[in-house]
């Protein structure tokens, strides 16, 4: 049985992997590296697995004020020039993907018990947790709360979910949401991330949040009611939020100008239903609020509202048709 700091990745695949890291904060083609960096993984398992491990170290780095960080940061900036810094930034990395760097946390780490928090279908819930961090769960979601006395991180396995943070109540430990994407750190803020099969989004509706791909670990932050996506290839798109984000903590699904094939992919997720429509209705627009716990009064609304036919078969087949 290895121990625990023991490894199976090569030194030699380690300082290659700390390279790729060092040549992508320096290049001036991220798009061009990335793809290197891809195809450098893809190599083996051993090399996908250094590439992790470097994405993971670079995620605590990113916070230079973390108690943990400190004497990195410390140490690092201490050097007088750019050289010995970048040779120093090298071996912390290749350190980290063998995993032998225990000597830069600053206290013990302790875990607690991990815990999971779910919702089902057209359900959403709340929770409150010990450090005062505030859980919401939208329909069909699931998480999964890893926590340490430093680190809280939330492992969004499926569906949406709303955080609001006190970071004055526990100023040594970080919270970090991860999902299969990318990685949202907050400070002091009240966000919500959702999961989508091909990306992420997240919303900011106070404080401040910074989203990294796990990939390439390109970050971006976000200010108050901004709002972005992030495919699995890397595709970022910023915006202004949506104001009606939350709608759903009341159980209301509130829309504007939203083409109707858009309007029942959402009110679906709400529902163990089939919600089907003719092809040459697909873009009428929907505007209005509307129970997601009521699907008929939903369809009944809707179908008047757009003149169009509707018919219910077996209390869960639904469909909206043109009128003749």
């Amino acid at each position: 049985m290895r121990s625990l700091h023991e490894s199976t990745i090569p030194l030699t695949i380690a300082e290659e992997a700390a390279d790729w890291w060092l040549e992508l904060q320096n290049s001036d083609n991220q798009t061009l590296t990335q793809q290197r960096i891809s195809s450098w993984r893809q190599q083996s398992s051993v090399h996908d697995e250094a590439w992790q491990k470097i994405a993971a170290f670079d995620m605590m780095l990113n916070d230079i004020n973390a108690p943990q960080c400190r004497p990195i940061s410390q140490h690092v900036l201490s050097q007088p020039s750019p050289g010995p810094r970048r040779q120093l930034l090298k071996s912390l990395f290749g350190l980290a993907v063998i995993g032998s760097t225990p000597w830069f946390i600053g206290s013990p780490v302790t875990h607690q018990q991990n815990k999971t928090l779910a919702t089902k279908v057209g359900e959403h819930r709340s929770w409150t947790l010990a450090n005062g961090v505030e859980v919401h769960l939208n329909t069909d979601t699931i998480i999964e709360i890893d926590e340490t006395n430093t680190l809280m991180t939330f492992v969004l396995k499926q569906g949406e979910v709303a955080i609001i943070t006190h970071a004055e109540q526990h100023p040594q430990q970080l919270l970090k949401v991860t999902t299969a994407i990318g990685d949202i750190t907050p400070i002091g803020t009240h966000f919500v991330v959702r999961q989508h099969p091909e990306l992420i989004q997240v919303t900011l509706l106070e404080g401040q949040v910074n989203v990294t791909d796990k990939h390439s670990l390109t970050s971006w932050t976000l200010q108050e009611n901004q709002a972005m996506t992030l495919t699995a290839s890397g595709e970022m798109s910023m915006f202004k939020a949506n104001t009606q984000t939350l709608a759903w903590q009341t159980g209301m699904l509130i829309v504007s100008d939203m083409p109707l094939n858009s309007f029942v992919s959402e009110l679906s997720r709400y529902h163990h239903a089939f919600i089907r429509y003719e092809p040459q209705i697909a873009n009428l627009r929907v505007s209005g609020s509307y129970p997601t716990d009521d699907l008929a009064a939903v369809m009944n609304a809707v179908s008047r509202a757009l003149n169009l036919n509707y018919t219910k078969r077996f209390g869960i087949w639904f469909h909206l048709s043109e009128k003749k």
